[in-house]
């Protein structure tokens, strides 16, 4: 965050420490079994999201290929939300489902970053 969206320490500390306490506060409050669990990817997504969008009015066109990403991770918070409600009727669930796509979302994001830090080094 700190090179590539051009964060100070300092905005970048905030933006850290306001995800730990809402995942915090998240804990606290909101019940273990809601959603399946998946909560705390809901905020995770809402963060990732968030740096998308600073990151898109930045450079709109290199940033254009995060919001499949972006998707794609929305997606296995899905599954891994229904699976409960899945697996009476599809016997397997929809869990397998929210690996594959996690471990999809991880492999483009690095792809991202590699692509990113070779773009930065050209210029």
């Amino acid at each position: 965050l700190l090179r590539w969206l051009g964060y100070t320490n300092r905005q970048a500390s905030f933006s850290l420490s306001c995800f730990l306490v809402i995942q915090v506060v998240i804990a606290m409050f909101v019940p273990p079994k809601f959603l399946n669990g998946s909560t705390h990817h809901l905020v995770a997504l809402f963060f990732l999201f968030s740096i998308f969008i600073h990151a898109w009015k930045l450079e709109k066109e290199r940033t254009s290929s995060l919001l499949p990403i972006l998707f794609l991770y929305g997606l296995a918070i899905l599954f891994r939300s229904v699976d409960l409600l899945v697996a009476p009727v599809f016997a397997r669930g929809t869990h397998f489902l929210w690996h594959l796509l996690v471990a999809s979302t991880a492999y483009l994001i690095v792809k991202f970053l590699v692509e990113e830090k070779k773009c930065a080094e050209l210029f």
